[in-house]
C-alpha cells in the first residue's frame, strides 16, 4: 500500500476513536501543531502531494529544530514532549501508524475472521498528540509515536521517518504479540531458524507434539539429532553470511549456493548426505513445526491453528507415521499409481545429474577424464569388462586410471542417483498432495519424514533392490534391474569414444 504524503500529516494527528462509531480512529488538528508548521513552512499547500525528497527535507528541518544537545546521553524524551517541532513530528508518525496497522489487518485478519481493525490500533495508536505529565516517573507511559521518533533520532537510519515508523509498527512487540494470540505468526521460516538456539529447538522437539488423525506423533532422538545438526549448518552459513555483511533487514530465502554450502558441511561435520532440494524442504518443515510451537505457547488450541493458505486447520489430516496407506483412502491409489509413473522419467534424469555431479566434482588433476567417464562405465558396469579390457577399448585411458580413478566413481555415482531420484519423487508426490489437498500442511515434520522414509524403501525395492550388494562387482549381470537397464541404455550413447 503507498500512501499519499501530504503537508498536513504534521499538523493533523490519527488517535483512536472512542465513541464506538466509524472505523475505530479519528483524524484530529492540532492547533499549536498547524500554527508553527505554517509559519515554518509558509509556501506548501496543505492538501497536494509533496514529494519524497520534500518530506525528507521537512523532517530533517523540524528535527534540527528539536532543543536537543548534541553531547547529550540521555534520550530526548523530554525535548521530544515539550517541543512544538516534536508534536509535528508526532502528528505525522501517527498516520504511518495506522497504515500498518491497516496492512497488518488486511494480510493477517481473514477478512475479519481473525480479528478486527479496531482490535489491533489501541496497541500502537496511543498518543492524543497533547503534552505529556508526570514524564520523570519510572513508570512514565510513553505514546508509540514518541517511542519511535525517539529511536529515529537515536539511529539516524537512511530510509525517511515513514519507512522507519512503518517498519517499527509492524516489528512492534506488542502487534506481534497480539497476532500470535489470533494464530498468526508473521515471522518468515528463516527468521525463526536465525533466531532459534538449539536448546529451544530440542525442547519443542521433545516436548510439543502434534496431534494427528490417530496419534500424538513424537519424534525419534535421531530426527531430532538430524534436525538440530540441520540448524547448525543453518546458522554457521546463513546466520554467519547475515553478520559477515551487516544485514539487519527481514531474512530472505537462503540462496542456492548457500544450501550448497549447507550440504557440504552436514557431509563433513556430521557425514549426512543431502540434496540442496531435500535440505530446503527439511528446513521448511522444522521451521513450520517451531512456528506452530510459537503459536501453542500462547495457549491457542491446537484445532485453533489455521493455514494463512487454505484458512483451514492445518491438522485435519496429518496422518500416522505407519506408512503411506494412511493416506486418504481414495487418494491412495492415485498416490501409488504416481509413484510408479513419476519411477522412470525421475529415474532418466537422475542418471543424467548424476553423472553431471561425477564430472563436476573432479579434481583439476583429474579434469582430463571427464570425457572418458561415461564409455568407461558402460564397458566396466554394462558390458562386464575388465579393467585391462576396458584400457583395449578406451586408448586413451591407462590401468592405473581405470582402477584408481574411474572405478571408485561407480559406488559414489550410484549413491548420487539413489539421492536424486528420490528428490525427484518427494518433491513430485508432495505438489501432488498439496495440488489434491490430501493433506492441509504436508510439510509437517512428522508426514515428511514418514514420506522420504516409505520412497526411500519404494526406491530400493523398486530400483535398486538387486545392485545394493554388487555395485563393486563390475562383471556382475543386474539385467532384473530396472536401475541397470536404464543407465546401460544411456550409455549406450557414449559407447563410442
Amino acid at each position: 500500500m503507498t500512501k499519499r504524503i501530504l503537508p498536513n500529516f504534521y499538523e493533523e494527528i490519527v488517535r483512536i476513536d472512542a465513541s464506538g462509531k466509524g472505523k475505530g480512529y479519528k483524524v484530529e488538528k492540532i492547533d499549536r501543531a498547524k500554527q508553527h508548521f505554517d509559519k515554518i513552512f509558509t509556501n506548501l499547500d496543505r492538501y497536494s502531494s509533496i514529494s519524497t525528497q520534500q518530506d525528507k527535507e521537512i523532517q530533517n528541518q523540524l528535527v534540527d529544530l528539536l532543543p536537543i544537545e548534541e553531547s547529550s546521553k540521555d534520550l530526548p524524551i523530554d525535548a521530544l514532549n515539550n517541543s512544538v517541532e516534536g508534536t509535528c513530528l508526532r502528528c505525522y508518525i501517527s498516520h504511518f501508524i495506522l497504515q500498518a496497522c491497516q496492512e497488518r489487518f488486511m494480510r493477517f485478519s481473514l477478512g475479519g475472521q481473525r480479528f478486527q481493525l479496531h482490535e489491533l490500533l489501541p496497541i500502537v495508536l496511543n498518543d492524543d498528540g497533547k503534552q505529556l505529565s508526570g514524564l520523570g516517573a519510572k513508570e512514565r507511559f510513553i505514546p508509540y509515536s514518541l517511542q519511535i521518533l525517539q529511536e529515529y533520532i537515536k539511529y539516524k537510519p537512511k530510509s525517511g521517518l515513514d519507512k522507519w515508523a512503518l517498519m517499527k509498527t509492524k516489528q512492534s512487540d506488542a502487534i506481534e504479540e497480539f497476532l500470535l494470540q489470533c494464530g498468526v505468526c508473521t515471522d518468515s521460516d528463516w527468521g525463526i531458524l536465525n533466531t532459534t538456539s538449539y536448546p529451544k529447538l530440542e525442547k519443542v522437539f521433545r516436548e510439543f507434539h502434534i496431534f494427528g488423525a490417530n496419534a500424538i506423533q513424537h519424534l525419534s532422538e535421531s530426527e531430532i539429532e538430524r534436525a538440530r545438526a540441520i540448524l547448525q549448518s543453518f546458522h554457521e552459513i546463513y546466520r554467519g553470511d547475515r553478520q559477515k555483511n551487516h544485514q539487519y533487514g527481514r531474512c530472505q530465502p537462503p540462496t542456492d549456493t548457500q544450501l550448497q554450502r549447507m550440504t557440504e558441511y552436514l557431509w563433513t561435520t556430521y557425514q549426512i548426505q543431502v540434496t540442496p532440494l531435500r535440505l530446503m524442504n527439511e528446513i521448511k518443515a522444522i521451521a513450520s513445526r517451531l512456528r506452530d510451537y510459537r503459536l501453542c505457547e500462547y495457549q491457542l488450541p491446537h484445532t485453533s491453528i489455521l493455514d494463512t493458505n487454505t484458512g483451514k486447520n492445518a491438522y485435519e489430516e496429518i496422518p500416522d507415521t505407519n506408512s503411506l496407506n494412511n493416506l486418504k483412502s481414495e487418494d491412495e491409489e492415485d498416490l501409488h499409481k504416481l509413484l510408479s509413473e513419476e519411477l522412470v522419467s525421475c529415474l532418466d534424469k537422475a542418471i543424467d545429474k548424476g553423472f553431471y555431479d561425477i564430472i563436476n566434482s573432479l579434481s583439476s588433476r583429474c579434469a582430463n577424464l571427464a570425457d572418458y567417464i561415461k564409455p568407461a562405465f558402460y564397458f566396466l558396469y554394462c558390458q562386464g569388462m575388465t579393467q585391462k579390457e576396458t584400457e583395449s577399448r578406451i586408448k586413451e585411458l591407462t590401468q592405473t586410471q581405470i582402477t584408481r580413478r574411474i572405478k571408485p566413481l561407480i559406488p559414489k555415482y550410484l549413491q548420487q542417483v539413489k539421492l536424486r531420484i528420490q528428490e525427484q519423487l518427494l518433491q513430485s508426490i508432495l505438489d501432488k498432495v498439496k495440488r489434491w489437498r490430501i493433506v492441509d500442511n504436508p510439510e509437517q515434520l512428522d508426514y515428511f519424514n514418514n514420506l522420504s522414509g516409505q520412497i526411500e524403501v519404494f526406491v530400493d525395492n523398486e530400483i535398486f533392490s538387486s545392485t545394493q550388494t554388487k555395485t563393486n562387482d563390475a562383471k556382475a549381470s543386474y539385467i532384473n534391474s530396472l536401475y541397470f537397464t536404464r543407465l546401460c541404455a544411456y550409455l549406450s550413447n557414449y559407447k563410442e569414444i
